[in-house]
């Protein structure tokens, strides 16, 4: 499970493909109002988790897992851990959330064939 935390991070980095941590602290500053402890910490978390590679030197940050990866696990643990794994119960709320457009109906057909 990821934090929000590590997705701010990680979103960040997915933007700017590798940033240097003074910019990582300046911009997570400016958004969200962290200091550089709370950015460290929540950096090293990412490392340890291998989420992040960390290089020196300059204390370089750089994402190792692709925004789809996050998606596509996020979403197996949701369907596990809420929805018993059941697919079709998660996407009927899913689909109840808001309205679908033609265009999404159309994906759906298409993905179900």
């Amino acid at each position: 499970m990821l934090y929000e935390s590590e997705k701010r991070i990680l979103t960040a980095l997915w933007r700017a493909g590798s940033l240097k941590a003074s910019e990582l602290i300046a911009q997570m500053k400016e958004e969200y109002g962290w200091n550089r402890n709370t950015t460290y910490t929540v950096i090293k978390k990412c490392v340890d988790k291998k989420l992040v590679k960390r290089t020196d030197p300059g204390y370089i940050c750089s994402p190792l897992v692709s925004r789809k990866q996050i998606q596509v696990r996020e979403t197996r643990e949701l369907l596990d851990g809420v929805f018993d794994g059941n697919l079709l119960r998660m996407m009927t709320i899913a689909a109840g959330l808001k309205p679908l457009s033609r265009y999404e109906v159309k994906e759906l057909r298409r993905i179900i064939r």
